[in-house]
């Protein structure tokens, strides 16, 4: 087993409640962790050589937020500058 795959399985539980937080549905929240998943290990060869991969995972899942649910990343935007 890679590396790659190795941290991953050891931060499932880490990232599976990072998409539950930015989606707020545990539906959505394990949606974006799949493609997530996906993405990460079609680029294997690609990462082998990041020194943080506990970063890149995040960064990658909160890439994959931005494009999939841009309605909730707005709803957010907009809830901060009427509560400030």
């Amino acid at each position: 087993m890679s590396l790659v795959k190795k941290k991953l399985l050891e931060m499932m539980p880490q990232l599976r409640r990072y998409s539950y937080g930015l989606t707020g549905s545990i539906d959505k929240g394990d949606d974006l962790l799949q493609d997530s998943i996906v993405k990460i290990l079609s680029m294997n060869k690609d990462i082998n050589h990041i020194d943080n991969l506990n970063a890149y995972f995040y960064k990658i899942i909160s890439n994959d937020w931005k494009e999939k649910f841009p309605d909730i990343l707005e709803r957010l935007y907009w809830k901060r500058i009427f509560v400030e």
